[in-house]
């Protein structure tokens, strides 16, 4: 194989290594009319997750004001059908934080808005209160679904989930002296946003461009040192 293209094929490899990982919002408004069958409960709650599409890890926080809540799980089916049971929450102490691995499958159902948070109740075995998980829209303000806003408190509380995604918007907000905000792609059921906001950011892997500069460095030695023979 000649020189060059020992040289291009290591330098293909390394940039393709470099690529990064996509973390989206996902999350709902929790109420008794999203529950199948609907039901007449005055409990309220929201659900605001982050999603890492590379090793897909879903990590929500959950917060709710059911005061006696039997169970709270991750359903897999799509708005209006009711699901089986992917994830059984660790605690029901409001804020709930749950994370749990998808399997490919999942991974599909959720970018297809397929996934929803229940919280149970003895009064309603079926389901309490019940939110579909949606892409979403962070920004310092608050957190917007298209159907609720909770305050910036909650959206921390996600965030915080995903270290890289909240500093990346933190570090845009205090570089411009604005605040950042994101918006939806259109299609709406990828979860992707753009990346003005806290709506993406990037985990770059061990093979980024420090190695990429190393690498091209070895070559390019090894080469002059063949010539110079």
């Amino acid at each position: 194989m000649k020189p060059s293209a020992v040289l291009s094929a290591l330098v293909a490899f390394l940039v393709a290594g470099s690529a990064s990982a996509a973390v989206t919002n996902w999350g709902g408004a929790l109420n008794g009319a999203n529950e199948v069958p609907a039901n007449a409960s005055t409990f309220k709650g929201n659900a605001v997750c982050t999603y890492d599409d590379v090793v897909r890890q879903l990590t929500c926080t959950i917060t709710h004001d059911v005061p006696a809540p039997t169970s709270g799980h991750f359903h897999t089916a799509a708005k209006g059908v009711v699901g089986n049971v992917i994830y059984t929450f660790p605690t029901l102490v409001s804020p709930i934080v749950a994370s749990t691995s998808l399997s490919p499958a999942q991974d599909t159902l959720l970018k297809a808005n397929g996934l929803y948070v229940n919280i149970h109740t003895a009064a309603n075995p079926g389901g309490e209160i019940r939110a579909q998980l949606e892409p979403i829209v962070v920004t310092d303000a608050g957190v917007t679904d298209g159907s609720t806003t909770t305050d910036a408190t909650t959206s921390s509380s996600s965030s915080s989930s995903s270290s890289s995604s909240s500093s990346s918007s933190s570090s845009s907000s205090s570089g411009s002296g604005n605040t950042s905000t994101s918006s939806s792609t259109s299609g709406g059921t990828s979860g992707k946003t753009d990346d003005g906001g806290c709506n993406t950011s990037s985990d770059s892997s061990p093979w980024g461009f420090g190695a990429l500069a190393v690498g091209v460095a070895v070559v390019l030695g090894a080469l002059r040192k063949r010539r110079a023979a």
